[in-house]
């Protein structure tokens, strides 16, 4: 995080009395498989590239003072977008963000920053949650200006599968033991999966197919759990239903590929680690309201 401060003088001539405060927070991205823990190291060159809409929750010394969502992005032309307020009163300040919540994703009670809670919804609808905290301090008639970064929040699982059986129809996948829950202000809780299940089209063998789906990280010292079933010719049970691993390690922002390859009648796996990958994760309607 940087800090500026730009000294703004108060004409003692003039009867209007002078600003309480004058706060600018220039708000960033963060870049797909930053290696730092530190989101401000390296930042996408538009925010605008990775962030839909914006909730921001303004807070003064533990209430909540302004809450508001940014979803027109017309006006950025740089990598950030600049959320701005005049006339503060002196005190302590917390700026909660969160980029692209479902509607119904965020919840908890909003008058505490510390209620804010992101809670998983499932494969079929995720986004890719970002969240941002910043405290400040306003005690100066003067502009302060500081710089914050959205933290994404979601890991990236890649599964691909090679060399499929002309017979084989539908692909169920379930990666166990994630989190499910992440509190805005706190660390991610909960334990849960994120399941698929992939219809196959069409393909010459030698052709791989795949999908991509946004998962929360597993927990501190926790290993994931990958269940594979796989279907022929549309039938109701799976002719393979097998753990396939229970030592994955999903991390924040990180790409963890999954390969499946068919091999006259045997299926081999491989886990790779920090891919190139550069999409969105795909979902459901983002609703904003």
């Amino acid at each position: 995080m940087g800090i500026f401060f730009i000294l703004a003088g108060c004409i003692k001539e003039d009867l209007d009395p002078c600003p309480l405060g004058r706060v600018k927070v220039n708000v960033y991205a963060e870049k797909f498989q930053n290696s730092s823990e530190n989101a401000m190291d390296n930042v996408e060159g538009s925010i605008k590239d990775r962030i839909r809409h914006l909730r921001y929750y303004l807070y003064r010394e533990g209430k909540m003072e302004q809450k508001g969502i940014v979803s027109d992005w017309s006006a950025v032309n740089g990598a950030f977008y600049a959320l701005t307020w005049e006339g503060l009163e002196w005190g302590d300040y917390e700026l909660i963000l969160v980029g692209n919540s479902t509607k119904n994703a965020l919840s908890g009670d909003e008058n505490i920053a510390d209620n804010l809670v992101l809670t998983y919804p499932g494969s079929e609808l995720t986004e890719d949650y970002f969240a941002a905290v910043l405290p400040f301090t306003v005690n100066c008639d003067c502009e302060l200006e500081f710089n914050t970064a959205l933290s994404r929040l979601q890991s990236v699982v890649r599964y691909t599968f090679k060399n499929m059986p002309a017979d084989l129809t539908d692909i169920e996948v379930e990666m166990s033991r994630l989190a499910t829950k992440k509190y805005i202000t706190g660390s991610y809780e909960g334990e849960g999966s994120a399941v698929k299940k992939y219809a196959v089209l069409p393909v010459r063998a030698e052709t791989a197919a795949g999908f991509i789906i946004g998962t929360f990280p597993t927990l501190m010292d926790t290993k994931a759990v990958l269940n594979m079933k796989l279907y022929r010719n549309h039938e109701v049970e799976p002719y393979y239903n097998q753990v396939v691993t229970d030592t994955l390690k999903v991390k924040r922002n990180q790409l963890l590929d999954i390969i499946t390859t068919f091999s006259d009648g045997k299926i081999d796996f491989e886990v790779r680690i920090d891919g190139s990958w550069d999409g969105f994760t795909p979902g459901g309607d983002t609703e904003i309201e």
